[in-house]
């Protein structure tokens, strides 16, 4: 999550990473809580702001043109997932799974 800081709205925080380095998101706060959304690395304020398209004063809070919403509710997202198909090998190296320590003591 401190990689990410002042670079998404701090009003959600990534859940998930899809291929390419986009993040699923959940909204944790205000009108946005329980909401899923992507967030586009390849369109977000920073790299604006290196080529002078963005003013670095502006809010990075209200920097929503690199944020979709996904799903309206994380169940929503969750039901929305599907299994592969079974006949699929699945290669266990090819899965990924992090855990902050911190999120282990909440």
């Amino acid at each position: 999550m401190e990689g990410y800081l002042n670079r998404m709205p701090n009003c959600m925080i990534p859940i998930g990473e899809s291929p390419g380095g986009n993040l699923i998101c959940l909204g944790v706060k205000e009108s946005i809580i329980s909401k899923v959304y992507l967030w586009n690395h390849e369109n977000e304020r920073e790299a604006k702001i290196m080529v002078g398209i963005e003013d670095a004063s502006d809010d990075i809070n209200s920097y929503w043109e690199n944020i979709h919403l996904v799903s309206k509710t994380f169940l929503g997202f969750l039901s929305g997932l599907e299994l592969i198909n079974e006949t699929d090998k699945i290669d266990v190296d090819d899965v990924e799974l992090w855990l902050d320590d911190d999120l282990l003591d909440d």
